[in-house]
Order: C-alpha cells, then structure tokens, then sequence
C-alpha cells in the first residue's frame, strides 16, 4: 500500500481508517464503487446503490443487511462503541441509513465546490489507470465528477429537509482546518455528546501528527472552469463560496 494517498499526500495505512465503501465493495456487488472498475457504469450505480431506485424489496433488505453487518464488524474488530463513518457516498444515502440506525448523526463538510471538483479529479486521475478494467479518459473523469458531484449535492439539500432536527450539522472545511478543536466541540455542543473534553487530549495528540500535512494548489483551464461553474453555480451561490484564491486559471487567450 502506497504511504500517502493520491491525489492530497494524506497518510495511508493497513491501520489507519478508510472509508467503509471500499469494504462494502468486497463484500457485495451492491456497492457504488464497483465503478473504480467499470467507470462507464457510474450513473446506473448511483441509481441503484445510492438512492436505490429499481431495487426490489428482497434487494434493499440485502443491501441494508450487508451495511449493518459491515459496521456491527468493524465495532467489535476495535472494540468500539459507537461507529465513527467517513464515507462520500453516504451524502445520497442519509435517509436509508436512518432506516437502518435510528440514531445516526450526520455531519456534513462543507468546501469550496471548486475545490471538490479539482481534488477529486487529480485523485481519479492518477488512481483510475491502477484499478480501471475499461478505458476511462480525462475528459471523461471531468464529466463523471460533475455528473455524481451535482446529483449527490441534489439529493442531500433535498433530503437534509427529512433529517431530525438535532440529528445533522454542517461545518465548513476552511473553520476546520483553522481551528479543528473549536469546531470538533461544536459538533459535539450540537449532538449533545458529553464527553468533549475527556477526549480532546486524543484530539490534540492526533492534530500534532498532521502537522506536515501540506494542502495542494491546483491550476485550472478558463475554458475548463466555465464549464465546472455552469454545473456548480447554484452550489457556489448556496455556501457563499467565490473562486478560491489558490487556484491559478490558465486563460491561453489573454
């Protein structure tokens, strides 16, 4: 296994956690990222493995089996208690997951879109060429990042609605990354969780091992761009975000 993850130099490890689609994706064909694979496939997966259309009552009960036994493992291999879950996907899925755990809260990272878009295709860029089993070009990437990026961003507004009150927040990636602790006891204010500050030395153990972690810069074709805010426009407007600084654009026009 690589030391650092592609595409954001994030440390990676046999012991560090990942995120639990890759280990639903071994389990079960029932899975979104059985697309790293065949990457054509990616709208029909979302379909079916994300918002579960066209699944038959047998087929969902399946899926939700898979998923609980999944995470009923992953706590009893650590001893955990209760499951902490990252996992992209899951943005699509909040109101079948509450069918399954009643008691799930979800927290939602809030980033620049642009950004989004420019760290997940330099990720699938250099990832793809390792794992796919069909041919997938570039410009091919860009589409499917805008395609699932927008539908994922539809569906969670939309059903974020259905969510309890007390069972979601959002925090924004920029406040994290400038003061991880304040917003981590935001989360726990929020949930009501009463333990903050006996884990906060844990907390503060972990962030003093990141301390070299270096975010990327990314530079961006103006005719590239265009097409990125025409999909993203309406996400850019909804979090307050503009063009972020960091991000050079290339106009070959100028």
């Amino acid at each position: 296994m690589p030391k650092k993850r592609w595409g954001d130099n994030v440390r990676m490890s046999v012991n560090h956690p990942q995120e639990d689609e890759y280990a639903l994706s071994n389990i079960t064909h029932q899975s979104f990222y059985h697309f790293f694979y065949f990457p054509s496939m990616y709208q029909s997966l979302y379909t079916r493995y994300i918002r579960f259309d066209s699944l038959s009552a047998k087929e969902m009960d399946e899926w939700k089996l898979n998923y609980r036994k999944l995470v009923i493992k992953a706590l009893i291999t650590t001893n955990g208690k209760q499951a902490v879950l990252k996992n992209p996907v899951n943005t699509g899925r909040m109101l079948k997951l509450l069918e399954i755990f009643p008691g799930a809260h979800f927290i939602y990272l809030i980033r620049n879109p642009v950004l989004v878009y420019l760290s997940a295709k330099k990720f699938f860029s250099a990832l793809f060429p390792s794992v796919n089993l069909e041919e997938f070009s570039i410009d091919q990437i860009s589409q499917m990042i805008l395609d699932v990026y927008v539908r994922l961003l539809d569906d969670y507004l939309a059903d974020k609605e259905h969510v309890p009150q007390g069972k979601i927040i959002e925090i924004r990636y920029e406040m994290l990354q400038e003061n991880p602790i304040a917003e981590v006891e935001k989360i726990f204010k929020e949930f009501d969780f009463k333990n903050f500050q006996e884990l906060k030395p844990v907390f503060m153990e972990f962030l003093a091992t990141q301390k070299a972690h270096k975010v990327g810069t990314y530079t961006i074709e103006k005719t590239e761009l265009d097409r990125v805010l025409n999909h993203l426009e309406f996400a850019m407007k909804h979090w307050g975000y503009e063009l972020p600084a960091e991000v050079e654009v290339l106009d070959h026009n100028t």
